[in-house]
């Protein structure tokens, strides 16, 4: 999870000389936390997926006549050069993704423990 701290300095000086300074919000993990049946989910997830993980969405299906060069970008070997700094060889890699071909991605086993999901 990635945590921007909340800072404020709103301060109100009233006219006895004294200053207010009010409370902090909550923080956003505190606004936001997920109920324990999804974090539960979420952890059992995780643990399937080797514990560190690379996550990708990879949206082809009814963009690809859409947007030019999307299908040369979205292609395996593509994939793999785009990622390899941020993604370590043999770590676990999450697709999801609308390719109608469920062996489309099949070449990323040879660098990577492919996990799928297909939607759309």
């Amino acid at each position: 999870m990635i945590y921007v701290p909340y800072t404020c300095c709103a301060t109100t000086v009233h006219g006895n000389g004294h200053t207010h300074v009010p409370p902090h919000p909550p923080q956003p993990q505190a606004l936001f936390r997920p109920v324990d049946h999804v974090l539960d989910a979420a952890h059992s997830i995780i643990h399937e997926l080797g514990g560190r993980y690379c996550a990708l969405h990879v949206r082809r299906g009814d963009k690809l006549k859409e947007v030019e060069g999307l299908d040369a970008a979205t292609q395996p070997d593509a994939i793999v050069a785009s990622i390899k700094h941020l993604c370590k060889s043999g770590r676990a890699l999450y697709i999801g993704s609308n390719e109608a071909d469920a062996s489309f991605f099949e070449p990323l086993k040879e660098h990577y423990t492919l996990f799928t999901y297909r939607y759309g």
